[in-house]
Parts: structure tokens; C-alpha cells; sequence
């Protein structure tokens, strides 16, 4: 049977080494793998930018926060899409310049308009009523702007749709009918540079689908251009290529199996909307133990506290580690202290298996 591990840490020692960084910082424990990251990267890249030699991908920072991550990706060329004052913060500190990072944030205040206009970075309203804003607090609004539009579609392939971010029951973007509205009243209040953001969905499998979003938001650029004579210098194609969430992936949550001492504390997206992460349990795998069918819940006093329901598993032990993959983006940036829960240590793996305390 094979074990699914991550790059740094397969070879034959793969599971002993797991057990060790499971028993040196102790469980649940987040472990990336910094070679497997800068691989990914470098391969969104060079296959964009083969058709498209201007492309940057902006990686959105609330996915994971963790500076040594962000780094990581500022190196591979990446610029960082920033939902709040605090994730500017942390650009700013590793170093990024304001052209590398677009600030997309959600009923943002004056206050913060005011802070992302001084970094320099891209402001890009969800409101039209923001430029009146951003005129108030700094007198104009910023030579290049950017509007996100809520086209009134928008979906997620995971099994309940409870997280659409991009959907008519969406409260973020410019709807449609406002849209040209919002381009002419940046014009009006000095802007000369233009870009438009769309957020198409999270985890998009399906490629039909962004072909139809993208064209929409094409045929809308277009639109504004021919009535408002705006040239836009890029288009921001929002939300998550899909991946597939099996094993062989790069993030991974570690997790000894008792009771399990892990919850939707560290991991929220199972039992917020039903997104699936691949289980395995090693040590049960090598030794082929009998399948059972099993549900797989955390230690919170509340009933959506689970990682996988109807999971056929091996039949595990006291005291066996639970892998749970997939667990980079949205797990740590999302945990929370219910119950008394801390957050779970976080290990960066290097190329040669070294781990890094974050």
C-alpha cells in the first residue's frame, strides 16, 4: 500500500520523521513544505506567462498569513492581495512594494482608506460610495484604480455552496448595473489608470466555467471602455484554481488519534460547509490494517466539530497519528479560540526535510 507523504518527507524514514516532529512540537501541528511551495509557484508562473508574459499571480494572504510563507512566495514573484490593514502590515514589513500588493477589503472605513492610499498600494473598492470615501479622507482618490464586480455569478465545488463568494447573494462587489456608474465617478474624482477585479469562486474544478467568467468579465471591461474611453492595464481574475484534495499535496495537519486532540478550532472549512480533506493514518497504512468505515470528529463541545464523515480508514489504535492534507489555505488564518483551543504550532519543512519553527 502506499503512504502519501509530503515531498520533504518521503524516503524510507518518511513516517518515522513524521512521528518525530509530531512528538518534538506535539499535536495538531501544521506542517508545509517550503521546496513544494516554491515548485507550485514557479510552475503557475511560467505556464500563465508563456501566453500571458505580464501575468503576476497575487496570492490572497488571508488564505495563510505566516510571514515565512509570504516570504517564500515574494521570492518566487508572486504580489499579495490584502483584505485587511493588518495583512498590509505584514507586506509592508517583508518588504513589498505597493504595486505588488492589492488592497481588497469588504464595508472598509475611512480610516483604513486613508492608510492603504498612504502605502501606495492598489485600492480596490467593493462599493461605489467608497470614492466619495477616499475624496474625504486624502482629497482625491489615487491615480490607478480598481473596482470589483459582483457579475452575479460565482460558485464553489465543494459540497454545499455556502461559500460562494461571487454569487447574487454575494455582499461583496459592484453589481453590474452600477458599474459604469463607479468607473466615471473615479474619473470624475482624478483617477487616469484603471484595472477591474471580478471574484470568479473557491476551488473551481471546473474549466468551463472559467472560461465563462472570464469572458464575462471581458465583454463588462469592454463595455466601460466604449462608454467611458478607460484603456484598463490589468484584469484581476479572483478565487482558486482547484486542486484535487488527495494525498500528495503540500500542507499538511498532524494529528495523534485520541478523541482526536485536534477540532474545528484548527480546521474550520469541514464543518463550516462541507469541504473535503484527504485522512490517512501511516503507521495503519504500512502495516495493512483491516478498512473501517468511520467518522473522524474533533474535541469541541459542538455537534459540525468534524474532519470527514463515512471515511473508510484502517482501523486505528491509541496514540496513532491522523494526517489530514490540504490544510495550508483557510486552516491556520481561520482558527479560533472556542473552547480554550490555542492554535496549533506551524513548521516550514526546507528542501532537505529541516523543520522551521514559525
Amino acid at each position: 500500500m502506499v503512504v502519501a507523504l509530503p515531498a520533504s518527507l518521503q524516503g524510507p524514514d518518511g513516517l518515522e520523521r513524521l512521528e518525530h516532529l509530531a512528538d518534538t512540537y506535539g499535536t495538531p501541528l501544521q506542517i508545509y513544505d517550503e521546496q513544494m511551495i516554491r515548485d507550485n509557484a514557479r510552475h503557475l508562473l511560467t505556464t500563465f506567462r508563456a501566453q500571458f508574459p505580464s501575468f503576476t499571480q497575487f496570492y490572497a494572504v488571508k488564505a495563510l498569513p505566516n510571514p515565512a510563507v509570504l516570504k517564500v512566495l515574494y521570492q518566487e514573484g508572486c504580489g499579495f492581495d490584502c483584505s485587511s490593514t493588518a495583512e498590509l502590515h505584514v507586506c509592508k514589513t517583508l518588504g513589498v512594494p505597493g504595486d505588488k500588493i492589492i488592497y481588497t477589503s469588504n464595508f472598509t472605513s475611512k480610516k483604513d482608506l486613508a492608510l492603504a492610499y498612504d502605502l501606495g498600494v492598489i485600492i480596490n473598492l467593493d462599493d461605489i460610495s467608497l470614492v466619495d470615501s477616499l475624496v474625504e479622507v486624502r482629497g482625491r482618490v489615487p491615480d490607478l484604480m480598481c473596482f470589483r464586480l459582483n457579475p452575479g455569478l460565482g460558485r464553489t465545488d465543494s459540497e454545499t455552496k455556502s461559500n460562494v463568494l461571487g454569487g447574487p447573494d454575494a455582499k461583496f462587489g459592484v453589481p453590474p448595473f452600477q458599474i459604469v456608474d463607479a468607473y466615471r465617478k473615479a474619473q470624475a474624482a482624478g483617477a487616469t489608470r484603471f484595472g477591474i477585479h471580478m471574484m470568479t469562486g473557491s476551488c473551481v474544478m471546473n474549466n468551463e466555467y472559467w472560461k465563462e467568467t472570464i469572458t464575462g468579465l471581458y465583454e463588462t471591461a469592454m463595455q466601460i471602455k466604449k462608454e467611458l474611453g478607460i484603456t484598463f492595464e490589468f484584469m484581476n481574475i479572483g478565487g482558486g484554481l482547484g486542486i484535487p484534495y488527495l494525498p500528495d499535496q503540500y500542507s499538511i495537519l498532524v494529528i495523534r488519534y485520541y478523541g482526536l486532540d485536534a477540532s474545528m478550532a484548527h480546521l474550520m472549512r469541514p464543518g463550516m460547509y462541507g469541504a473535503y480533506h484527504h485522512i490517512t493514518i501511516p503507521a495503519r497504512e504500512l502495516d495493512q490494517s483491516p478498512l473501517i468505515t468511520a467518522n473522524i470528529v474533533g474535541d469541541l463541545c459542538e455537534n459540525n466539530d468534524w474532519f470527514g464523515k463515512d471515511r473508510v480508514i484502517p482501523d486505528a489504535k491509541v496514540g496513532d497519528l491522523f494526517v489530514i492534507y490540504d490544510t495550508g489555505a483557510h486552516s491556520h488564518s481561520m482558527c479560533f479560540q472556542y473552547n480554550g483551543k490555542l492554535r496549533s504550532p506551524e513548521i516550514l519543512l526546507a528542501a532537505d526535510g529541516t523543520p522551521r519553527l514559525m
